[in-house]
């Protein structure tokens, strides 16, 4: 059998000789901790947190910044509105009567469509005694810095209105009159500043 040569041809490998064994390398990476020294228990949820990903800072504002807080809104109070209605245009008066002091307020709308309500209860046109019990049972609104409606009197009464009228009725018919005749005077009053108020603003 011819064999080809030439010098550039390298020499095969004998077929017969034994194949060496394939060798495996271990390189050691330096970034990488060894088993034995890494944290254990508590401390290894810290060694963990160093490859979570890190929180966004809160933004500090400084003083010359355009944030600004808002107020809170304060909720309206719809009972002091309602209140300051009633009292709206409310004149007062104290009265002093043999060393005892009365305090005599106008009336309300309300308070005054009581009294003309039960003048038409009666079955008779009411006399100006009824009148004047009727309409003091409102306007009367204590006796010696004592609420009325905080005076008490025996007997069982349909209404606080009715009670007060009681309270009236059982007072001397001369003071009745003289409180009468001061509130009368303490309307026309309250009537004529009111309607002087109405001139000032109209001129």
């Amino acid at each position: 059998m011819v064999k080809i040569t030439h010098p550039s041809m390298r020499k095969s490998r004998d077929p017969a000789a034994p194949i060496a064994a394939p060798k495996t390398y271990i390189v050691d990476d330096p970034t990488e901790e060894r088993v034995d020294e890494m944290p254990m228990h508590d401390d290894l949820d810290d060694h963990l947190s160093q490859f979570e990903k890190p929180k966004s800072p809160v933004p500090q504002y400084s003083d010359n910044s355009a944030q600004f807080p808002i107020p809170e809104g304060k909720p309206v109070d719809k009972s002091r509105t309602l209140e300051n209605l009633i009292f709206m245009g409310r004149a007062t008066k104290e009265v002093e009567i043999m060393g005892h002091k009365f305090e005599l307020s106008t009336m309300t709308h309300r308070e005054h469509s009581q009294v003309v309500k039960m003048m038409y209860s009666f079955g008779d046109a009411a006399d100006l005694f009824t009148i004047r019990i009727l309409t003091l049972a409102n306007a009367l609104r204590s006796v010696d810095d004592v609420d009325i409606n905080e005076i008490h009197i025996d007997g069982e009464f349909e209404s606080d209105y009715h009670r007060r009228m009681s309270i009236v009725d059982n007072i001397q018919l001369a003071i009745v009159s003289k409180l009468h005749d001061e509130y009368e005077q303490l309307v026309e009053d309250s009537n004529t500043l009111l309607e002087d108020g109405d001139e000032i603003k109209k001129s």
